[in-house]
């Protein structure tokens, strides 16, 4: 089957049997190989959380997430924003394929303000790593740019509370959670978000400091030696690094994340010793 000029097929996970972009070189290929993806990290902050208040999913990419959250916490309702075209398409597929009942796709991505802006999708620019693609505006509208539509977090209605925002909008962080703070103010919701370069940690950290919010490492694992297909052979070089943002200082439940101090001089990463 083909999607967008792109080959897609189904494959068996723990979730139910999703669809995959056949070349994506890191979620898909993690489901084709294990039948599943960053559970480590889904399970690290789904102690925290209740069944019953709203979860967001801001770059939900294919909606791994999204279906595991919706599984574990059936009387949540699981918000997934995810502005590329292919992408969305698979989100859809899967939360239908899934089962889960409990997943909202919205064809948008969030920022500090609503807007249209032009971005280029070249997946062999990423190496095929869908999720990889970054939303900074392109100059010009030729035929290999497409309009996305940008729009605030605190502009959305949601049913309920919202208890925890999941990020991966690669370098967007900080324009995602500006459109946020008056939905973070309200709700004071678990935030959970990926960090690629150091650099770029400062004005997130004064942000969501100022919030009232304390910052720890979330390391986990790419490789789970559980696997859904109990497959004994680790193909990633490292784990995944996050941020784990927490509404109240001191959580008991937190108390084994290193805190984020803010003189970190490169992105705590977890590496598996070579094969």
């Amino acid at each position: 089957m083909r999607i967008f000029d792109t080959e897609v097929e189904r494959v068996t996970t723990r979730y139910g049997r999703l669809y995959v972009a056949s070349n994506d070189s890191v979620i898909g290929r993690s489901l084709k190989l294990y039948g599943e993806w960053a559970e480590d990290e889904i399970t690290a902050y789904s102690g925290f959380l209740n069944d019953g208040d709203t979860i967001v999913d801001v770059g939900a990419n294919i909606g791994t997430h999204s279906v595991a959250l919706a599984s574990r916490f059936p009387h949540s309702e699981v918000v997934a924003f995810e502005p590329q075209p292919l992408a969305f398409s698979l989100l859809v597929a899967n939360a239908l394929a899934a089962r889960t009942g409990n997943v909202y796709p919205r064809n948008c991505g969030c920022a500090e303000s609503e807007r249209v802006v032009q971005i280029a999708i070249d997946y062999e620019k990423v190496g095929w790593n869908i999720g990889g693609l970054s939303l900074s505006e392109t100059s010009g509208g030729d035929a290999s740019t497409l309009p996305v539509l940008l729009i605030e977090l605190d502009s959305v209605g949601f049913k309920r509370r919202v208890q925890f925002i999941k990020i991966d909008v690669e370098g967007m962080e900080e324009l995602v959670l500006g459109g946020a703070t008056k939905l973070i103010e309200r709700d004071r919701p678990l935030i959970y978000f990926e960090v690629l370069e150091i650099e770029r940690l400062g004005a997130i950290s004064g942000l969501l400091s100022g919030l009232g919010y304390e910052l720890r490492w979330l390391t986990s694992d790419a490789y789970n030696p559980r696997n859904f297909r109990m497959n004994p052979e680790n193909i990633w070089r490292k784990g995944e690094t996050g941020i784990l943002a927490l509404p109240v200082a001191n959580d008991s439940r937190a108390a084994h994340l290193p805190l984020v101090s803010g003189r970190e001089k490169q992105v705590p990463v977890l590496e598996y010793a070579a094969g």
